[in-house]
């Protein structure tokens, strides 16, 4: 953790108050949280902000946001962290938890003031294991990073400061969690936590719709020093990581309004008024800014008809795997699917719909392309099929009830094996997804979460130049003959029930909870079309796909 000199001269002070000599075998009491001291307490050199999810579904531009939001009245009294490194659980837990919880509960200001309505800095610093905050140096009770406490709020919660006022912190080693703080902290979690870009727009929407932003910054002395309600910009040469939250903005000052944790003599009453363009181009350091959705959060599920009724599209897969011989350099796997209508009503040719195989990066979803991308429509003659430009064209009505895709092109009950090839530029961790009615042309599904099969439900897979093992990270030397690309192999079976709902639907599990939701990859596909970025990725899939080899399906056995 790194202090400012401003800094060091209080602690200095303070310690300098303590009859303590070298040799004596004492323990030196931090100051209580009344003190004028002002401790930082983010290790920002340390955080890990490219291994959290990137925000997805955002405006895109400000056209339409008010010209100012305050959501001070969400927040809870001004607190202070005093002389402990904790100001990351004082931002993540007391202020943005605090804050979201206000929002879903429609919590008054009077509300805010009792500490049963308040969640605690200790709870939720305590809770971090202790190998994940403090130093060697300073001790537990000195710095930890956003992604920890994150993680606690995402599995575990936090508790009220009622329960846990923030005193007697002791070392701050997480044994002294006790059973009933962990009990009342389950009914405090968030659902999902996400990164949002460092720049004017994407925060100010955030704002706009109630979400708190929590931020890490590098301040010093002049930020230490700062009083009243001016606006700040004057860099820190020196100076030490720091967690905060915005709590607002106002375009006439040209400011965000952000709240801090060093009581109310600080800046504005605890507030303080930071410049647009300083904030955005110096306080924030490495786009460290994230937003949190509480677990009866603020993002709809796409379910719009929870009724049934109507054409109910469900995508299957029963198997993927690698077709290309041990040793040869080229990826080309096979998709073993069907596409069914489990609704009431039959899905015509007429409405053409799609059904493509993709893959998104696990930590940023703008990070996708398609495997290969066919559809159901009338431009071939009825009752037939046709492949060209990477895609296949099938002129099939499918029935309700159960209908599928490989009965009608087949005449049997089957499946529909599907070649295709991994671009061998692929690298990184990413998920594959079998996803039908991409296009959303049915809007008024019973249930849009079928309409994705994840085949690497489990976890994302890692890539390395389009190959990924079968058992996980390491990958084997694929010009040996034991080579094994990785597999998918189906353990259910294609039942009404679980065509409804299955685990394959979706990747979010007890390891990685923090994972994409489907109703966020729904949503930002229809954004995708909105904007016309879908149009732009199909069609360069198809001019990729111009001259190269015909794909093909062919009867199963």
């Amino acid at each position: 953790m790194k202090i400012s000199p401003y800094i060091l001269l209080a602690a200095m002070l303070i310690l300098s108050t303590i009859s303590c000599t070298i040799d004596s075998d004492c323990t030196i009491s931090a100051p209580s949280p009344s003190d004028d001291t002002f401790i930082t307490g983010w290790n920002a050199e340390n955080e890990q902000s490219d291994s959290v999810q990137v925000f997805l579904n955002g405006f895109g531009d400000c056209n339409g946001l008010p010209s100012s939001v305050l959501l001070s009245s969400k927040f809870p009294p001004v607190g202070n962290q005093g002389a402990y490194g904790t100001c990351v659980a004082w931002a993540a837990g007391y202020n943005m938890k605090t804050a979201l919880e206000a929002s879903n509960r429609g919590l008054s200001p009077a509300d805010l003031s009792q500490p049963n309505n308040q969640l605690s800095p200790k709870d939720l610093f305590y809770s971090i294991p202790d190998g994940l905050k403090g130093n060697p140096v300073d001790g537990n009770c000195f710095g930890t990073q956003f992604i920890y406490a994150l993680d606690i709020l995402l599995n575990r919660g936090v508790a009220t400061y009622q329960t846990v006022p923030y005193n007697g912190l002791g070392d701050c080693s997480q044994y002294n969690v006790q059973t009933n703080w962990t009990n009342e902290a389950s009914q405090h979690k968030i659902k999902y936590y996400r990164r949002i870009d460092q720049d004017l727009c994407s925060i100010k929407e955030q704002l706009a719709a109630n979400n708190p932003v929590l931020f890490g910054a590098k301040v010093g002395s002049n930020f230490s020093n700062l009083r009243g309600e001016q606006v700040f910009a004057q860099p820190d040469i020196d100076g030490g990581g720091h967690a905060m939250v915005i709590a607002g903005y106002d375009d006439n000052r040209q400011a965000f309004r952000i709240v801090n944790s060093w009581g109310t003599g600080w800046g504005d009453n605890g507030y303080a008024w930071i410049d647009y363009n300083f904030f955005v181009s110096q306080f924030v350091l490495d786009g460290n800014l994230y937003i949190a959705v509480n677990e009866n959060g603020n993002v709809e599920p796409p379910d719009v008809n929870p009724n049934g009724g109507g054409v109910d599209l469900a995508a299957w897969v029963f198997s993927d795997i690698p077709t290309s011989p041990p040793g040869a350099f080229e990826n080309w796997r096979e998709i073993v699917l069907n596409v069914y209508n489990i609704g009431d009503e039959t899905a015509f040719s007429s409405k053409e719909f799609e059904f493509t195989y993709l893959y998104y990066n696990a930590y940023d979803a703008n990070d996708w392309d398609a495997l290969f991308y066919d559809y159901i429509s009338d431009a071939n003659p009825p009752g037939t099929w046709d492949c060209f430009n990477g895609s296949c064209d099938f002129n099939i009505n499918l029935p309700p009830n159960g209908g599928n895709l490989a009965q009608i092109v087949w005449g049997t009950q089957g499946t529909l094996p599907r070649s295709y090839t991994v671009p061998s530029d692929l690298n990184g961790y990413y998920y594959l997804v079998f996803f039908v009615d991409f296009w959303d042309d049915y809007p008024n599904e019973p249930d849009e979460y079928n309409n994705l099969f994840f085949t690497t439900w489990q976890s994302p897979k890692l890539f390395i130049n389009g190959y990924s093992n079968f058992n996980g990270d390491a990958i084997e030397d694929r010009s040996a003959d034991t080579y094994q690309g990785w597999s998918f192999n189906n353990e259910e079976s294609p039942v009404i029930e679980t065509l409804r709902q299955s685990k394959y639907n979706n990747p979010v599990n007890e390891k990685f909870k923090n994972a994409y939701r489907p109703e966020e990859i729904i949503a930002f596909f229809k954004k995708q079309k909105q904007n016309g970025a879908l149009a732009r990725k199909i069609n360069a899939y198809k001019q990729r796909q111009a001259s190269s080899k015909k794909p093909q399906y062919k009867k199963s056995n």
